[in-house]
């Protein structure tokens, strides 16, 4: 007798959380060659763990849990059934059953299958589902039991009745069941359910149900019965269980013996969208030939012919015809496709039929590195598209191939630390602060002596599911396309495209060609400058010389451009002289944390290297540095005299940890190159391509990115307003983002109008060379405001007036916030003929709206008198207007010269400027009834420090239209209270 374990891996999600490892640790344990995997309405795991497995000598038997809804002889049946799956056939026949209810639940968000669906399906063992199956619900009414198991077993002949014994409830039902498979002669199958590892991790496994339900923990502790003694049990453990009935149940051996998947068979489906694709090819590739010049020349010739030959060889002809059909279409519709991306760009037959820009000839890239015959895995077609026009890009492709052709690729999300704290505090029912503190802490990485009990409760029990998947997404951009059935259930994911139930890393496995249609934000920067400025950028014909552009890059005034943003970045080209595009490459490869550190110290293996034949060639345009994997190839190549396939799986062994496989490639390596440069020198050489295999960058993916640089740097350089307004048409949302491009814009000399509540659109634009600000650009009001204000201007007219404005819209649509917000920033100066009469009106506006509103004369609103004097505060203005833009356009420097002079005139000089710190009073509150001021101070090194400061008595006296400064001899912070220590002076101006 055997009782197999029923698991439920982290793939069930709410259901199970068993990792592979997990599973692997308690089989070595039981010494089991056999695994059993149930997964709730899903096969996630199948491809991994079964190559797992195998790699142990594992047998895995493929199950499924599903839930029936049906009637039966008047019975509503309501229960899990469990289906193992045979053979081939049965593996097709669960796609199908998993495909049909996943659509329908689609349609309805009702997960079930039918008895009529589970009758239908071949080659499949059924379970009757064990407690929670099809009998649990009527257990107490033997004779239905009886008839239900009688019609079953005229359906399916390979129908089990599965028992367990996990709880009273579950023991009393498996005795019913033996006297009802007596009546019936239908066999016993007895099954244990493992959802977590171990008896103390059932709270871990409540709290994982917890969170994917979104239910608070206490309420989740009434059905924690259910669940207690889901864990691994020993072999002795589980036949003392069933002590009484050992002769009743059948071994499981008797169904796993007669299980077997064949994965090569099933999913050895070529794609036939091109019947004769080879020929197609050649044809294409021979047509483009002939119209080009430099095509035929014999390099380039050549080259074709062995790519052509390699690609027929290795049965990858229609995929590259698909990816040319994919780009051109993208290209003759004015989206805008990347020059290249990954290893794809080393292929010249890619070149010719336009899937990449980048001459692989020009810039000596190998074919090998992207196609080789002698490698296990497959290539990936890997394009960028411009990221807003992507979506278009799918469609096409759905349609050219059919919907049913086209799948997307899964993708699972894991729990990670600061997210898993999160989760864990909602469904403890502690606030959002106390999280949010937690988490703090642990990012600071303060003293854990901070942390109280409860926090450290947390923190314990976010480890034990940080790792674990938490749920499914979409894959950024991978998608398979085959005209014939892919064997793979599928998902529907919420915009309605057909998804893979395997993940990346299986479709590779498989070795099923993905293509990854990507979006690249940059290319759509890129568009909508050209679609501005009327000018095409074509990556193929780009001018890679022009001197002014590295001059640009050389100054390090590259904010905006690609890969070329960071501070350190900036510092380091600043410090090099990139002449040629060449060069560019080269820094954009060096600028990575590994070649960096190996850069310092490189001097002397430089020199050593350059004095070795062969290498000092290749390594010519590095200036003796082993940066890129093509020189790895290149060199291994011409050294030992290998192959360029061999030189390519010489890079992959080198850069791995298996020590024996590294030994013996030195030996051989060594051995070959020997000859040519000297033993000694053979060592050097293999040590040093062996420290820089795991560093070294893919050259093609390099150069492919430059161009993509270049082009920005362009742009940048011939069209720098309408590069700005891009850009910040892109960032808007992001005040940092936004704060640095409008600087670099200022920096750069370029114009930049306050916004405008008559003249401003929605987005930024450019009128004249001159930015002009957008509103959406503007912190504090949404996009819904904006809209209904652009509207109302188009409809009726422009404003006139504070009043006039403030009277067409009600308090809901523009209030009190709203109104502030574009008076700080600007875009009402242009309604009043200044700005204190602006702000008074606005005032009045707020204070006599309901009159404004319920007037259609204006003139009747106008008051004989003021109801508000002005307490207008110029710093107050000066910040809001930082706050709201993001940049001053008030020259707030010239106002803290003229009071830093001021201040030191009246102390007779006696204060020194490192001393001196201006604080300007910009608001007043009564928090607690405590009384709190707002200040903003300045120094001549430190600008915009904000500062609260409390109860401090003599601030009363200053009002918030004042000008209060503050002067310290030493400034200092608390970490917790941000209190400045040690004041000595108090001063206040009038405006």
């Amino acid at each position: 007798m055997n009782i197999e374990d029923k698991i439920y891996t982290e793939y069930s999600f709410d259901k199970g959380m068993l990792s592979k490892e997990e599973i692997l640790k308690f089989l070595k344990k039981e010494k089991r060659n056999v695994v059993f995997i149930t997964d709730f309405f899903n096969i996630h795991s199948f491809i991994n763990y079964s190559e797992f497995f195998e790699e142990k000598d594992i047998k895995l038997i493929l199950g499924c849990e599903l839930l029936v809804k049906d009637f039966l002889f008047g019975n509503y049946i309501n229960c899990n059934v469990t289906l193992i799956v045979k053979d081939n056939i049965g593996y097709l026949s669960l796609c199908d059953i998993l495909n049909k209810s996943w659509f329908r639940y689609k349609e309805n968000s009702n997960l079930f299958v039918t008895f009529k669906e589970i009758f239908d399906i071949r080659n499949i063992y059924l379970l009757s589902g064990g407690y929670g199956g099809i009998y649990t619900k009527i257990n107490s009414n033997k004779k239905a039991c009886i008839e239900i198991t009688n019609f079953i077993k005229k359906k399916i002949n390979d129908y089990y009745i599965e028992i367990q014994r996990f709880s009273i409830d579950s023991f009393k039902e498996s005795v019913l069941l033996m006297e009802v498979s007596k009546n019936t002669k239908v066999p016993i199958i007895a099954t244990h359910p493992v959802r977590y590892p171990y008896r103390r991790e059932l709270t871990t496994f409540i709290q994982r149900r917890c969170i994917l339900n979104k239910q608070y923990i206490h309420k989740a502790n009434k059905k924690l019965y259910l669940y207690r003694r889901n864990y691994f049990l020993s072999t002795s453990q589980k036949k003392n269980l069933y002590r009484d009935c050992h002769s009743l149940i059948t071994n499981f051996k008797n169904i796993s013996r007669n299980c077997f998947i064949s994965k090569k068979k099933i999913f050895d489906n070529k794609m036939v969208i091109y019947p004769n694709s080879d020929e197609e090819l050649i044809s294409r590739v021979n047509k483009i030939k002939k119209k080009t010049k430099f095509l035929t020349a014999s390099k380039y010739s050549k080259r074709i012919n062995k790519e052509l030959n390699t690609i027929i060889k290795t049965g990858f002809s229609k995929y590259f015809l698909v990816t040319s059909d994919i780009v051109s279409w993208a290209k003759s519709n004015s989206i805008q496709v990347g020059p290249g991306r990954g290893s794809c760009s080393s292929s010249l037959v890619c070149y010719v039929l336009g899937i990449t820009d980048v001459d692989p000839v020009k810039h000596s890239l190998i074919f090998e590195r992207f196609l080789n015959i002698k490698k296990k895995s497959i290539p990936d077609f890997d394009i960028d598209f411009c990221k807003k026009k992507r979506k278009k890009v799918f469609e096409h492709i759905n349609k050219k191939f059919g919907k049913k052709n086209v799948l997307n690729i899964v993708t699972f999300s894991k729990f990670l630390q600061k997210n898993t704290i999160r989760d864990l505090s909602r469904i403890y029912g502690y606030s959002y602060s106390f999280s949010n503190n937690l988490i703090n802490i642990i990012s600071t990485k303060k003293n854990s002596n901070l942390l109280d009990n409860d926090s450290k409760k947390l923190l314990e029990f976010s480890k034990k599911h940080e790792g674990k998947i938490k749920s499914i997404g979409t894959h950024a951009g991978g998608v398979i396309i085959n005209n014939r059935n892919i064997p793979i259930t599928i998902l529907l994911n919420e915009k309605g495209y057909r998804l893979s139930q395997f993940d990346k890393s299986s479709i590779e496995k498989l070795k099923i060609v993905k293509f990854d249609i990507l979006g690249l934000n940059t290319l759509s920067i890129i568009s909508e400058i050209t679609d501005r400025i009327n000018y095409k950028v074509s990556f193929r014909n780009l001018n890679t010389c022009d001197d002014k552009v590295f001059e640009l890059i050389n100054s390090g005034n590259t904010i905006g451009i690609f890969q070329l943003e960071g501070h350190g970045i900036r510092n380091f080209l600043v410090k090099r002289n990139i002449k040629e595009f060449n060069d560019l490459v080269n820094i954009i490869s060096i600028y990575r944390p590994g070649p960096l550190s190996f850069l310092k110290n490189y001097k002397s293996k430089r020199r050593k290297l350059l004095k070795i034949k062969h290498v000092d060639k290749i390594l010519l345009k590095t200036n003796g540095m082993i940066l890129f994997q093509e020189q790895i190839i290149k060199i291994v190549q011409k050294t030992a005299k290998y192959s360029l396939n061999k030189s390519d799986m010489f890079r992959i062994s080198i850069s791995k940890k298996n020590n024996d496989e590294i030994d013996k490639l030195k030996k051989n390596f060594v051995k070959a190159s020997s000859e040519s440069i000297g033993a000694d020198k053979s060592i050097f050489l293999f040590k040093e391509l062996k420290n820089m295999s795991g560093y070294s960058f893919n050259k093609a993916h390099a150069v492919s990115y430059s161009y993509i640089t270049y082009v920005m740097a362009l742009l940048k350089l011939y069209f720098k307003t309408d590069f700005y307004v891009c850009l910040l048409n892109n960032n808007y949302s992001k005040p940092e983002r936004k704060r640095e491009l409008l600087m670099d814009a200022f920096k750069n000399k370029t114009l930049i109008a306050r916004p405008n509540i008559n003249k401003s659109e929605m987005l930024f634009d450019s009128i004249s060379n001159e930015i002009k600000f957008g509103l959406i650009g503007l912190k504090g009001i949404g996009s819904k405001a904006i809209k209904l204000i652009i509207n109302e201007r188009k409809k009726k007219g422009i404003f006139t007036s504070i009043y006039n404005f403030v009277s067409r819209f009600s308090p809901s649509e523009i209030n009190k916030k709203y109104l502030f917000t574009l008076y700080y920033s600007g875009a009402l100066d242009s309604l009043e003929n200044t700005k204190k009469e602006c702000f008074l009106k606005i005032n009045e506006s707020i204070k006599n709206r309901e009159s404004i509103l319920n007037y259609n004369d204006f003139k009747n609103v106008l008051f004989k008198k003021r109801t508000t004097k002005s307490k207008r505060n110029l710093i107050k203005e000066v910040f809001f207007e930082r706050k709201t833009l993001e940049i001053n356009f008030i020259n707030y420097e010239k106002i803290f010269l003229i009071l830093n002079h001021k201040i030191k005139k009246k102390n007779k000089n006696k204060i020194s400027s490192s001393n001196l710190f201006i604080g300007f009073l910009i608001n007043k509150k009564k928090p607690n009834n405590k009384e709190e001021y707002i200040f903003l101070f300045q120094s001549e090194k430190q600008k915009y420090v904000e500062f609260i400061s409390l109860d401090f008595d003599f601030y009363k006296s200053i009002n918030e239209s004042d000008i209060a400064v503050l002067i310290y001899k030493t400034i200092r912070f608390s970490n917790r209270t941000k209190k400045f220590i040690k004041e000595t002076h108090l001063f206040k101006f009038k405006q």
